[in-house]
């Protein structure tokens, strides 16, 4: 689960509220639906149906374990710093990782623009940014209006 501010396990006549985690796994009994909504809203957006085969004898549902973004972590820290992390390991806790702060341009313009744009960074050349503390341009266009706002 990553980013779900609002999930709830229903099992029979039982539901259950998933507390909040930034990117965690967690295991759903056999026969049990996830509902997932949206932060204010009361409406189920999405329902995943039960697992109904291959289902775990014992489960605890408030066994929690964390995922880390090896690839982001990757690019901001050594590798004799992130030890014995790989792209598979699960921790009990939340890695306390604090990043800087992306400066992402965005122009007044852009809220007039109707296109739907789907975003997409070479993590490489964003962290690099981030490091530099520079500003992060989605298209060349974003760079001219930037600089437009100096005439």
């Amino acid at each position: 689960m990553t980013n779900l501010p609002r999930a709830e396990l229903h099992c029979s006549d039982t539901q259950i509220s998933i507390p909040y985690c930034v990117q965690c796994i967690r295991t759903i009994p056999c026969h049990c639906t996830i509902a997932i909504s949206s932060e204010n809203s009361s409406s189920v957006d999405t329902l995943w149906p039960p697992r109904l085969t291959r289902c775990p004898r014992s489960i605890n549902v408030t066994n929690v374990t964390h995922i880390v973004n090896l690839a982001a972590l990757q690019s901001f820290f050594s590798r004799t710093s992130l030890g014995a992390l790989t792209g598979n390991t699960y921790l009990p806790q939340p890695l306390p990782v604090s990043l800087p702060g992306f400066r992402h341009f965005r122009h007044k313009f852009q809220d007039f623009l109707s296109a739907d744009r789907t975003r997409s960074h070479d993590l490489r050349k964003f962290a690099a940014r981030v490091k530099n503390d520079t500003l992060i341009y989605d298209d060349l266009a974003d760079i001219m209006l930037h600089d437009s706002d100096s005439w």
